[in-house]
């Protein structure tokens, strides 16, 4: 009886661990060469302290000079500082936003002196479009939508809230680290390709259709697998096969940013009209990938109810937006409507 008790309390925790597989990515990588970033993800509250102001790593980079500073990371009462090259990021945002997304290069030996893989040494850290309220509770939905993506699969870049001071300004910003490219391929053992286009029927259908449904859950129609815009290739290391991973989801209906605009060529008037992009995509496929989606419905609302970094109404509004998903997945003329 009581090793019957054992193998049940066995089954249950290895299931556990599976429905949260980033959690245990980061538990499997040896410590003695974490990256910073996977690091970071392991506390509740970070702040990160950047010396430089935006405007001035935007000058310099328009002239092609590197701006070389500083930035304090404050974790558990411990500050890591560090030096790096700084860039802005985000070309669409950079256009758009009073806080561009910034890039930044650490020095290799001052990570390795701290135990963390020096070889991971890129972070991008992206803010609060301007200073406004709402988009700062809209940086925290991009974050959420992440971590739901992080339901769907663990092929998908972590995100990570932090606060952040910029030069000499006295306020924070809301912002989130994202996993960079080299960081996700050490935790799931990737190599990422170059390739500018790509067939879709050579990647792995099972995570490319779960991936288009979850774009369609989330409204958002930019990105585009084939051109690798919003999207990256990925080669699994241990058996070769080919992986699309998606990022920016700040044109997502999900979130509704101000800003954000559906592509011209589609007929949708707003971005908060779904439309799923892949009309090649099988009926059979789409049914096993709305399967899927089925299976993990309590999770995603449960990961709605208990996003505390976001307000109720917030969480309460992207409830609501996922909700209409599942109404239509679960109505089979509606399902055939989206392949047409």
């Amino acid at each position: 009886m009581v090793y019957l008790i054992y193998l049940i309390s066995t089954f249950l925790f290895f299931n556990l661990a599976l429905n949260n597989s980033s959690e245990s990515d980061l538990l499997n990588i040896n410590k003695d060469s974490k990256t910073l970033f996977h690091y970071l993800c392991e506390y509740e509250d970070v702040v990160i302290h950047i010396s430089d102001d935006l405007k001035t790593i935007e000058k310099n980079f328009e002239k092609k000079k590197e701006t070389v500073g500083n930035i304090d990371i404050m974790v558990d009462e411990e500050t890591l500082t560090f030096t790096s090259v700084f860039e802005p990021g985000g070309k669409t945002r950079r256009k758009i936003c009073r806080i561009a997304p910034l890039k930044m290069n650490l020095k290799k030996k001052e990570l390795e002196a701290k135990n963390f893989k020096k070889g991971n040494d890129k972070m991008k850290i992206v803010f609060q479009c301007n200073t406004s309220k709402s988009m700062a509770e809209s940086i925290k939905k991009e974050k959420f939508v992440y971590d739901l993506y992080g339901l769907v699969t663990d092929y998908g870049h972590m995100a990570k809230l932090v606060k952040v001071k910029i030069g000499d300004k006295d306020k924070y910003v809301e912002g989130f680290v994202l996993e960079d490219e080299d960081d996700l391929e050490h935790r799931k053992d990737l190599t990422q390709l170059k390739n500018r286009t790509i067939a879709t029927t050579v990647i792995d259908r099972d995570i490319y259709v779960k991936m288009c449904l979850f774009q369609f859950m989330i409204s958002n129609a930019d990105w585009s697998a084939r051109k690798g815009h919003n999207t990256k290739l990925y080669k699994r290391n241990v058996d070769n096969s080919l992986v699309v991973i998606p990022y920016d989801f700040d044109y997502s209906g999900i979130i509704d940013n101000d800003y954000a605009i559906p592509p011209e060529n589609l007929p949708i008037a707003d971005v908060t009209q779904r439309y799923f992009m892949d009309k090649k995509v099988s009926m059979e496929e789409l049914q096993n990938g709305i399967d899927f989606y089925l299976g993990i419905e309590n999770d995603v609302y449960a990961l709605c109810d208990n996003s505390s970094y976001l307000t109720e109404s917030s969480r309460k509004r992207l409830k609501r937006f996922i909700e209409g998903f599942y109404k239509i997945i679960k109505d089979q003329r509606k399902v055939k409507k989206m392949l047409k």
